[in-house]
């Protein structure tokens, strides 16, 4: 009976674990960019905006 309780709390400490660092909250392009000196272009289908000036 011990060893099914010790096992079960090795088994739940893993899950636990997995689950936080799973959870983390990474790096922002922005940071990463910043970081390696790279420009993240949003190239997307339409332009957000139209300036007549350009």
């Amino acid at each position: 009976m011990q060893a099914i309780i010790k096992t079960l709390a090795l088994a739940f400490s893993i899950v636990a674990l997995s689950l936080s660092v799973g959870c983390g909250g990474g790096e922002s392009n922005v940071e990463k960019g910043n970081r390696e000196g790279v420009l993240h272009w949003g190239n997307g289908a339409e332009p957000q905006e139209l300036d007549p000036h350009i």
